[in-house]
């Protein structure tokens, strides 16, 4: 089953509890809950008692800027994300993963995306995320859904050992969003929610669950994120810096001009978990096909774009890359099958293709060795095309010195 690489921006968004990744909530009848104590100990609202132990009304209502860095290991892939906040709509992650550097933002009226400096279309889907993500963002800092009209909660009571409150956003196409709050300190421990997810009709039942909390500027902060996708772990994720209204520069919200060349990086590929096919007999759709019925059939989570490596102008391979949950024991393969293998890192250099037809494909290639030439490098293996999206293609050419 494949999941979103994005999910490393949950731990940094919800450093407030505020997911970055995917969304919408887990639903549950009322004879789930049992009443809480709290309420009749306390006269005070569940959300209020949340919002003292976050840091007091008065410190969360001063929040302007939030700046983060995190970093996450999702099926066995290491990952590292930045995020920054300046409220109340603007918005920017900025996430470093599989030799590619991806950017998703918005100014408060244009969401924009880019891959390596080259931008590229923003879906539907990527729109949606971003409401649930500046929903959550109000979520987070509790005091942003408190007395606003175009917000309901309703506290639910006890379960699974938290005091639960939903919140509702009246003129957004997003939510619900549970709360849930540990009943001694008050402290948001866990978010659910359903969570819009690229390459599904339906949506996803996503948890998140905080511990390691710190007071950080005087708010509580869970440095440490356990995340889950329709009740299977798959990732975790810690904070290693955060700045509270620290000074940020407006104009990383805005949309950037596109280069007038798609830029080259010279960088090094992560070590990776792979299913491949080699000795392509036919057509390489068709191959594609089997090696991803073969991860199908053996249950294995698919964990990132897939990829053709080519000889000229001769597919010589096809893969996924995967999570193996016991890489040292690889499974074995028939003959003409796929195989599962892992990749060392090993030096290459990238650009983006924005119209991947052969032609600007064979065109980027030829950028990438002259570019080789020009630094005393050279082709130490097949070039690959990493499918990002249907219309976004990166080339890969791995390199040695001479």
């Amino acid at each position: 089953m494949s999941r979103s690489r994005k999910k490393i921006l949950l731990v940094l968004a919800l450093a407030l509890a505020v997911p970055a990744g995917a969304l919408y909530a887990i639903f549950f009848l009322s004879d789930q809950y049992e009443k809480s104590e709290s309420s009749t100990d306390d006269e005070r609202t569940l959300l209020a008692r949340g919002i003292e132990a976050r840091g007091g009304r008065e410190r969360l209502s001063r929040i302007r800027t939030v700046v983060s860095r995190a970093v996450g290991i999702e099926s066995g892939k290491r990952t590292e994300a930045r995020i920054s906040i300046a409220l109340p709509d603007r918005y920017r992650h900025d996430v470093v993963t599989r030799g590619a550097r991806l950017v998703h933002a918005t100014d408060g009226s244009t969401t924009w995306s880019t891959i390596d400096q080259v931008p590229v279309p923003v879906e539907e889907v990527d729109l949606l995320r971003l409401q649930e993500q500046m929903a959550m963002v109000r979520c987070g800092v509790l005091v942003g859904i408190d007395g606003d009209d175009a917000v309901t909660t309703k506290e639910l009571g006890l379960r699974d050992g938290l005091d639960w409150l939903e919140v509702e956003f009246k003129e957004r196409d997003v939510g619900p969003f549970l709360l849930g709050f540990s009943p001694e300190a008050t402290l948001l421990t866990r978010a659910e929610w359903k969570a819009s997810m690229t390459g599904r009709l339906t949506k996803a039942a996503m948890s998140v669950t905080f511990s390691d909390f710190r007071s950080i500027d005087g708010i509580m902060v869970g440095f440490t994120a356990t995340i889950s996708v329709d009740e299977e772990v798959l990732a975790q994720e810690t904070i290693e810096e955060i700045a509270f209204d620290a000074d940020v520069d407006p104009q990383i919200f805005s949309q950037p001009e596109p280069p007038a060349e798609n830029p080259i990086f010279d960088r090094h590929s992560t070590r990776a978990q792979v299913a491949v096919l080699h000795d392509i007999p036919g057509e390489v759709a068709d191959a594609e096909q089997v090696v991803s019925a073969f991860i199908e059939e053996r249950e294995v989570n698919r964990n990132g774009p897939g990829f053709r490596d080519l000889d000229g102008e001769r597919t010589v391979a096809v893969g996924l890359p995967v999570h193996l949950p016991n890489p040292d024991k690889l499974p074995p393969a028939g003959k003409d099958a796929p195989r599962f293998t892992i990749e060392s890192p090993h030096r290459i250099l990238t650009t983006i293709v924005t119209q991947p037809d052969p032609e600007a494909l064979r065109t980027a290639e030829q950028r990438l060795r002259e570019h080789a030439s020009l630094s005393s490098l050279e082709q130490s293996g097949p070039v690959r095309h990493v499918e990002w999206k249907k219309s976004i293609v990166q080339v890969q050419l791995p390199v040695k010195g001479r």
